[in-house]
């Protein structure tokens, strides 16, 4: 490598030998006139300043070494030249670019974009990528993995408030908003859900209640039942509500049955109403009839009486 940058630099300095400045001490200059900035100022007309070649096509780059003549980072062409890398300590890959994929912590980056995070057990704005708006209390989003318990994270963070969580589990592909843990859920929310619409695929529904064949209980049966239950028949008890919740689109169909069930009573209670009005206008009608009858029978009466009383 430094026999490739002494050529390259006596290249340069026989096409620009006019400006070339190698003094003992400071600043060199190669065609950047006599005010050289840098240890090392190049100036050029020609569009590629330094040319830098390989004798093997295995690796092309520069290195960059402390005090003690360690390296501790390296720019250039990795393995075969076929990828670019920006390198720091130890020559594990940061940087990487290999057949347009750009890979951050990832040697051999299979998509776009990909970044390799360290093998962190917790959740972290250092363990994968973190946008923020630089400020001490950082406003911003976080994204990374939790290799303990095996899950994907987007993490909104607020300096002083804390840190709220979107996790995606990969076993099943379960999602928490609030929580880690989804338990048997697709979808687990820490916290009430605001929407404008929600709709529940039902797997059944209560219509069954309508058929011919359907035993509708009678009000004594469903008296019984709450008297000894406390709640109504094939609906949970405030107990099991509390300790299991409810299932939306089942609670719904139980909830539909009633209605239906007690509609079924409106309308045989309807039916009673109109044989008892029926039967009632009849009473009234007889009513009226013996009343008439009634004062008919007193009219002959009274005149009977009349008469009798003539005749003595």
């Amino acid at each position: 490598m430094n026999k490739i940058m002494f050529f390259a630099l006596v290249l340069i300095t026989q096409l620009n030998f006019g400006q070339n400045i190698f003094p003992t001490s400071g600043n060199t200059s190669i065609g950047a006139g006599a005010t050289p900035i840098s240890p090392l100022h190049i100036k050029s007309s020609n569009d590629a300043i330094l040319a830098l070649q390989t004798t093997d096509d295995r690796w092309l780059y520069t290195q960059y070494l402390n005090s003690v003549g360690t390296r501790k980072s390296w720019i250039g062409l990795g393995y075969d030249l076929s990828s670019f890398n920006i390198t720091v300590e130890n020559g594990t890959d940061k940087i990487l670019l290999n057949g347009g994929n750009v890979g951050i912590n990832s040697p051999s980056p299979l998509n776009t974009f990909e970044v390799k995070v360290p093998t962190s057990k917790g959740v972290s704005s250092s363990d994968g990528i973190s946008i923020h708006d630089g400020a001490v209390y950082r406003l911003g989003i976080n994204i990374g993995v939790n290799t303990e318990s095996e899950y994907s994270y987007i993490q909104a963070i607020k300096g002083g408030i804390g840190q709220k969580n979107i996790i995606i589990n990969p076993i099943g592909g379960s999602v928490g908003i609030g929580t880690i843990t989804t338990g048997t859920h697709k979808l687990a929310v820490e916290g009430s859900i605001g929407a404008r619409e929600v709709k529940v695929l039902a797997t059944g529904w209560a219509d069954f209640v309508f058929k011919k064949e359907y035993n509708l209980p009678t009000l004594q049966e469903v008296e019984k039942h709450t008297n000894e239950k406390g709640h109504l028949e094939n609906i949970p008890s405030e107990e099991e509500v509390l300790k299991n919740g409810i299932n939306l689109g089942e609670m719904n169909a139980k909830l539909l049955r009633k209605i239906e069930e007690l509609t079924l009573y409106v309308i045989e209670q309807e039916k009673k109403n109109i044989i008892q009005s029926e039967e009632i206008e009849k009473s009234n009608k007889q009513i009226e009839r013996l009343s008439f009858e009634n004062k008919t029978l007193t009219s002959i009466s009274e005149r009977l009486y009349q008469i009798e009383q003539k005749i003595k």
